[in-house]
């Protein structure tokens, strides 16, 4: 049933199953963030891990973590005018790309890694559908993915306000109070 619920009043069950979204983690991780909803994010985080539910995580989110929460610590660090990959090639980056596999390897330690499941049939399906425009091919892997396994998706993310699929949030907008 597609439902967009606030994840911080949600009571959380052991026998839920919840994909995690790049956002979360990027909130939960980010220590320089003293933001409203990154304190939010991080208790829901706690509370899912008290109630024993089980958290997933597949490929693309852990890769699109480590390439945002790597550009995200550059850019903190180098300011807006830097070439990310130019930087990304230094010895100067090195404490970043190790912090940032330290955070990635925490959240294996909280996820269990997946496979969506979806094979090359839905993934033509996925791209004929992204070739109408405004979508995020990820994105839809998500939805597909979360509607397949029967997993509620935790996001801030609001192109998911539409999805049909279980949502948590802490998203104004996608709670009808932004």
């Amino acid at each position: 049933m597609a439902t967009i619920e606030r994840a911080s009043t949600h009571r959380f069950e052991e026998h839920e199953e919840l994909l995690v979204d790049t956002n979360v983690w990027i909130f939960d991780s980010d220590t320089s963030n003293t933001s409203k909803k990154k304190q939010l994010y991080s208790r829901v985080l706690v509370k899912i891990n008290h109630a024993k539910c089980k958290v997933v995580i597949d490929n693309l989110i852990l890769s699109e973590f480590v390439n945002q929460y790597s550009r995200l610590r550059t850019r903190k660090l180098k300011g807006a005018g830097y070439r990310f990959k130019e930087f990304r090639d230094s010895k100067a980056f090195l404490p970043i790309a190790e912090d940032v596999s330290k955070k990635a390897k925490k959240i294996l330690g909280m996820a269990e890694l997946i496979e969506s499941g979806l094979d090359r049939q839905d993934m033509i399906l996925l791209l004929d559908d992204y070739a109408k425009g405004g979508s995020d091919f990820n994105d839809q892997s998500f939805v597909e993915t979360c509607k397949r396994k029967k997993f509620k998706f935790l996001t801030d993310d609001g192109d998911f306000a539409n999805a049909g699929i279980p949502i948590l949030t802490e998203n104004p907008h996608m709670l009808g109070s932004g």
